[in-house]
């Protein structure tokens, strides 16, 4: 498996794994990361090889501690799109199932996508409708997808209940995504006001990612980051924040999510102070991280304390209302099911 530019200059050791197996073994250790900051549910929106989905098994039966996983294995990508691997020569044979992306063309190559990652049993399915900010040849904020792709994978996954997330950037693509029918929207840099009505008015959730785009631009990143990335992202940072300022104002369900893997899955718990500081309420970030993003993967058991709820509970010491960035911190305890969890269990 030959990685690919972007993963050999972002990914310190630990990160970066020669095969598949390895890969799994860091991928449980990035889980039980996560775990150890309080999130005892996680939304997993696009992985290879088939670890995000064995995992989440493992976790279920019992095999291994970690947080609860709805997995969407590969996220599916146009030929020569934020998924493709634009950066490796052409004369280089790669495996389809770790690419970046599963490649397909027109709405009936997206239908038979999506019915192979329904046969693979996933949770959910993850498109990526514009380019990226850190992918290579990608213009980074224009549609990819074009509206009856788009369309096609929604209708064929609400058939078989799965949800549709949607990676956009730039306006035009997030238009051409939430028209499409996707049911979040990942990043939504630079979203306008029609869209955001058009949003708020389907219900389509807004996932931002601050932090993504920010330990990017921090002093000193030790990720040797291109500079054409580095301007990029400090583009999108300012759309980010001037969509986010108009999706706080109409009202947009907005849920949390950090795209843990562009920086340390340890740091996942980032966003709340960075979404109360561009204005969003310490109540309404601590709902988007419960009970807004139970409703997003379409779990009703959780994401609130109630009778007959899923018993996954964490205490912090102090009141995050108060000061939101307590949720920087690991909690004081995490229970899963009710039983508690023994930090030193986990690893990360």
């Amino acid at each position: 498996m030959l990685p690919s530019y972007y993963l050999t200059t972002m990914f310190p050791k630990y990160r970066v794994a020669d095969n598949v197996p390895e890969a799994t073994i860091y991928s449980v250790r990035n889980a039980q990361a996560m775990l150890k900051n309080g999130f005892t549910t996680i939304r997993d929106v696009g992985g290879g090889a088939g670890i995000d989905l064995a995992i989440r098994d493992a976790v279920n039966d019992g095999a291994i501690v970690g947080p609860r996983i709805f997995a969407a294995g590969q996220a599916l990508s146009i030929t020569g799109g934020h998924g493709d691997s634009n950066d490796v020569p052409g004369w280089v044979d790669e495996d389809p199932s770790v690419k970046g992306g599963a490649i397909a063309y027109g709405p009936y190559g997206f239908r038979e996508l999506v019915r192979q990652h329904v046969k693979l049993h996933v949770d959910h399915i993850k498109i990526l409708a514009t380019g990226g900010v850190l992918s290579y040849g990608d213009v980074w904020d224009i549609p990819q997808f074009n509206l009856d792709e788009v369309q096609a994978v929604v209708e064929e996954s609400t058939k078989f209940r799965r949800k549709v997330a949607a990676h956009a950037h730039g306006d035009p693509g997030i238009a051409v995504a939430v028209e499409g029918g996707v049911h979040s929207v990942e990043h939504g840099t630079g979203v306008g006001e029609k869209t955001l009505h058009s949003m708020q008015q389907r219900g389509t959730n807004l996932v931002p990612t601050i932090w993504a785009l920010d330990s990017i631009l921090q002093p000193g990143n030790p990720n040797p980051i291109p500079e054409q990335s580095v301007r990029k992202a400090e583009y999108a940072a300012q759309l980010r924040n001037e969509g986010m300022h108009r999706a706080i104002a109409a009202s947009v369900t907005i849920a949390y999510g950090t795209d843990a893997g562009v920086f340390p899955h340890a740091q996942n718990n980032r966003d709340f102070a960075l979404m109360a500081g561009l204005g969003m309420r310490p109540i309404d970030v601590l709902r988007s991280a419960t009970l807004n993003a139970a409703r997003l993967v379409g779990a009703d058991d959780r994401g609130m304390l109630a009778p007959g709820k899923l018993a996954d509970v964490v205490v912090f010491n102090g009141d995050p209302l108060a000061q939101i960035d307590l949720m920087e911190r690991p909690p004081a305890l995490a229970m899963l099911g009710g039983q508690k969890v023994d930090p030193s269990r986990l690893s990360g």
